[in-house]
């Protein structure tokens, strides 16, 4: 088990260097943890990040529930929620933009050639952020989830993404 550390208030921020040290510490000064150790270096000798896949795994099972809810405060996912939500809505806004414009310029027989912008790509960003900021960062922002599941999720992702045919 990871020893307790001095709670953060909401306001100041963990310090990622100092967790990394402190899990790498861990990992390499028990007779617990080889397989731990082994993984981890294998993956980044893999190509995984060792910084991500640390906070990402202090974020799932380590650490002190204060500090998780000081990292919640700090990141503040309502904030999040509301920037992808008005940034979905503001590419519709664009698409609709960019249609009513080649209107007009079609009616001038104005040829823009290939500078006319795909507008598919931007609605279909506008739906998956829909998706995202009403899904995952509505419950994220309603504080009824730990977000631990995310980090889990995540450090699964970057173990598939970076060992490709293991386990598929």
């Amino acid at each position: 088990m990871l020893p307790r550390q001095e709670k953060p208030s909401s306001n100041q921020e963990i310090v990622w260097d100092d967790v990394c040290k402190h899990l790498k510490s861990h990992f390499n000064s028990k007779q617990e943890t080889p397989h731990a150790r082994f993984a981890l270096a294998k993956f980044v000798s893999l190509g995984c990040d060792e910084r991500t896949m640390l906070q990402d795994l202090f974020l799932y099972c380590g650490g002190d529930p204060g500090q998780m809810q000081a990292t919640r405060t700090e990141l503040d996912f309502p904030k999040q929620r509301e920037q992808i939500l008005d940034t979905a809505k503001l590419l519709l806004e664009v698409s609709s933009e960019i249609q009513s414009v080649e209107r007009l310029l079609k009616e001038l027989d104005i040829k823009t050639r290939d500078f006319t912008p795909n507008i598919v790509p931007l609605e279909q960003y506008s739906q998956l952020l829909s998706k995202i900021g009403n899904g995952v960062y509505s419950r994220l922002a309603s504080g009824k989830i730990s977000g631990r599941e995310q980090h889990l999720l995540h450090l699964c992702r970057t173990v598939r993404d970076m060992t490709p045919g293991a386990g598929r």
